[in-house]
Protein backbone atom coordinates (compact mmCIF):
# COMPACT_ATOMS: atom_id res chain seq x y z
CA UNK A 1 0.00 0.00 0.00
CA UNK A 2 0.83 3.58 -0.86
CA UNK A 3 1.29 6.26 1.50
CA UNK A 4 0.30 9.02 -0.80
CA UNK A 5 -1.22 9.40 -4.82
CA UNK A 6 -0.92 12.32 -7.25
CA UNK A 7 -2.75 13.23 -10.24
CA UNK A 8 -2.13 15.86 -12.09
CA UNK A 9 -3.92 17.48 -14.89
CA UNK A 10 -5.80 14.18 -15.62
CA UNK A 11 -8.63 13.18 -13.47
CA UNK A 12 -10.62 15.89 -15.25
CA UNK A 13 -10.09 13.82 -18.77
CA UNK A 14 -11.35 10.41 -17.85
CA UNK A 15 -14.74 9.02 -18.45
CA UNK A 16 -15.62 7.89 -14.69
CA UNK A 17 -13.59 10.31 -12.15
CA UNK A 18 -15.25 8.59 -9.39
CA UNK A 19 -13.98 5.24 -10.21
CA UNK A 20 -10.42 6.61 -11.00
CA UNK A 21 -10.54 7.49 -6.93
CA UNK A 22 -12.02 4.83 -5.57
CA UNK A 23 -9.24 2.79 -7.68
CA UNK A 24 -6.64 5.11 -5.38
CA UNK A 25 -8.57 4.59 -2.70
CA UNK A 26 -7.72 1.10 -2.69
CA UNK A 27 -3.82 0.99 -3.03
CA UNK A 28 -3.85 3.56 -0.17
CA UNK A 29 -2.88 2.67 3.33
CA UNK A 30 -5.04 4.13 5.93
CA UNK A 31 -4.71 7.32 6.78
CA UNK A 32 -3.12 7.74 3.22
CA UNK A 33 -3.55 11.05 0.60
CA UNK A 34 -4.66 11.43 -2.48
CA UNK A 35 -4.04 14.61 -4.01
CA UNK A 36 -5.09 15.35 -7.49
CA UNK A 37 -4.77 18.65 -9.60
CA UNK A 38 -7.86 19.70 -12.31
CA UNK A 39 -8.30 22.57 -14.46
CA UNK A 40 -10.47 25.51 -12.73
CA UNK A 41 -13.19 27.80 -14.17
CA UNK A 42 -12.90 28.01 -17.56
CA UNK A 43 -13.33 31.87 -17.40
CA UNK A 44 -10.18 32.01 -15.60
CA UNK A 45 -8.17 29.69 -17.86
CA UNK A 46 -7.95 31.69 -21.04
CA UNK A 47 -5.35 29.36 -22.62
CA UNK A 48 -7.65 26.17 -22.29
CA UNK A 49 -10.66 28.27 -23.41
CA UNK A 50 -9.87 30.09 -26.40
CA UNK A 51 -8.16 26.81 -27.61
CA UNK A 52 -11.18 24.84 -27.32
CA UNK A 53 -13.05 27.56 -28.74
CA UNK A 54 -11.44 28.07 -31.81
CA UNK A 55 -10.74 24.69 -32.53
CA UNK A 56 -13.99 23.71 -31.50
CA UNK A 57 -15.76 25.93 -34.11
CA UNK A 58 -13.82 25.01 -36.64
CA UNK A 59 -13.80 21.76 -36.18
CA UNK A 60 -17.88 22.11 -36.17
CA UNK A 61 -17.76 20.53 -32.77
CA UNK A 62 -20.00 21.56 -29.64
CA UNK A 63 -17.95 20.60 -26.10
CA UNK A 64 -20.53 19.51 -23.26
CA UNK A 65 -18.97 20.57 -19.84
CA UNK A 66 -20.26 17.34 -18.22
CA UNK A 67 -18.16 15.19 -20.35
CA UNK A 68 -14.28 14.51 -19.60
CA UNK A 69 -12.35 18.03 -20.62
CA UNK A 70 -10.33 20.47 -19.51
CA UNK A 71 -13.36 21.84 -17.44
CA UNK A 72 -15.16 18.68 -16.25
CA UNK A 73 -14.24 18.98 -12.55
CA UNK A 74 -13.99 23.01 -12.18
CA UNK A 75 -16.20 23.44 -10.11
CA UNK A 76 -14.55 23.13 -6.28
CA UNK A 77 -18.11 21.05 -5.20
CA UNK A 78 -18.34 18.65 -8.05
CA UNK A 79 -14.44 18.19 -7.59
CA UNK A 80 -15.18 17.22 -3.77
CA UNK A 81 -18.03 15.21 -4.51
CA UNK A 82 -16.14 12.46 -6.65
CA UNK A 83 -13.60 12.17 -3.72
CA UNK A 84 -16.31 12.36 -1.19
CA UNK A 85 -18.55 9.82 -3.16
CA UNK A 86 -15.34 7.48 -3.36
CA UNK A 87 -15.14 7.33 0.01
CA UNK A 88 -12.08 9.77 1.40
CA UNK A 89 -12.28 12.02 4.28
CA UNK A 90 -11.46 15.23 5.10
CA UNK A 91 -11.96 16.75 1.33
CA UNK A 92 -10.24 19.85 0.84
CA UNK A 93 -10.78 21.71 -2.42
CA UNK A 94 -8.16 24.70 -3.17
CA UNK A 95 -8.50 26.53 -5.92
CA UNK A 96 -5.18 28.81 -6.75
CA UNK A 97 -3.84 31.20 -9.41
CA UNK A 98 -1.19 30.09 -11.95
CA UNK A 99 0.63 32.30 -14.75
CA UNK A 100 1.93 30.15 -18.22
CA UNK A 101 5.48 31.88 -19.37
CA UNK A 102 6.27 31.68 -22.49
CA UNK A 103 7.69 33.34 -25.13
CA UNK A 104 5.48 34.49 -27.45
CA UNK A 105 1.95 33.38 -28.73
CA UNK A 106 3.80 30.83 -31.38
CA UNK A 107 4.47 28.68 -28.70
CA UNK A 108 1.73 28.68 -26.57
CA UNK A 109 -0.01 27.66 -29.58
CA UNK A 110 2.68 24.88 -30.40
CA UNK A 111 2.45 24.34 -26.70
CA UNK A 112 -1.20 23.08 -27.33
CA UNK A 113 -0.83 21.28 -30.27
CA UNK A 114 1.80 19.09 -28.54
CA UNK A 115 0.34 18.08 -25.76
CA UNK A 116 -3.59 19.35 -25.62
CA UNK A 117 -4.84 15.70 -26.71
CA UNK A 118 -8.77 17.20 -26.36
CA UNK A 119 -7.56 20.21 -29.08
CA UNK A 120 -5.92 18.22 -30.94
CA UNK A 121 -9.12 15.93 -31.41
CA UNK A 122 -11.13 18.54 -32.74
CA UNK A 123 -9.54 19.77 -35.87
CA UNK A 124 -8.70 16.21 -36.40
CA UNK A 125 -11.23 15.65 -39.57
CA UNK A 126 -10.12 18.72 -41.01
CA UNK A 127 -8.09 19.44 -44.49
CA UNK A 128 -4.58 20.37 -43.52
CA UNK A 129 -5.65 23.80 -44.83
CA UNK A 130 -8.30 24.38 -42.70
CA UNK A 131 -6.83 22.67 -39.86
CA UNK A 132 -3.65 25.33 -40.25
CA UNK A 133 -6.15 28.42 -40.66
CA UNK A 134 -7.60 27.11 -37.41
CA UNK A 135 -3.95 27.40 -35.76
CA UNK A 136 -3.37 30.65 -36.81
CA UNK A 137 -6.05 31.69 -35.58
CA UNK A 138 -5.46 30.57 -31.84
CA UNK A 139 -2.59 32.00 -32.06
CA UNK A 140 -3.98 35.43 -33.14
CA UNK A 141 -6.25 35.14 -30.44
CA UNK A 142 -2.79 34.69 -27.86
CA UNK A 143 -1.28 37.67 -29.14
CA UNK A 144 -3.32 39.78 -26.78
CA UNK A 145 -1.29 37.70 -24.07
CA UNK A 146 2.20 39.01 -25.18
CA UNK A 147 4.08 41.82 -23.60
CA UNK A 148 7.68 42.96 -22.80
CA UNK A 149 8.09 39.92 -20.56
CA UNK A 150 6.99 37.42 -23.76
CA UNK A 151 3.42 35.49 -23.35
CA UNK A 152 2.27 35.84 -19.43
CA UNK A 153 -1.34 34.10 -19.84
CA UNK A 154 -3.17 33.82 -16.25
CA UNK A 155 -5.12 30.92 -15.39
CA UNK A 156 -6.70 28.64 -11.98
CA UNK A 157 -6.42 25.14 -10.78
CA UNK A 158 -8.55 23.30 -8.12
CA UNK A 159 -6.39 21.42 -5.75
CA UNK A 160 -8.28 18.88 -4.07
CA UNK A 161 -6.85 16.87 -1.17
CA UNK A 162 -8.26 13.95 0.74
CA UNK A 163 -7.85 10.53 3.35
CA UNK A 164 -8.38 7.24 3.29
CA UNK A 165 -9.76 6.59 6.29
CA UNK A 166 -9.21 3.23 6.57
Amino acid sequence: LFDAAICRLVLMLLPDPGAAARSVRAVLRPGGRFAALVHGDAARNPLNKLAIDILARHGGKTIDPQKPGFFALSSPARLQSVLLEAGFTEVEVTTAPVIRRLDNAATATRMVRESFADCIGLIAELSAAAQAAAWDELTGALTAFEGAEGCLIQGEYNLVVGRNPG
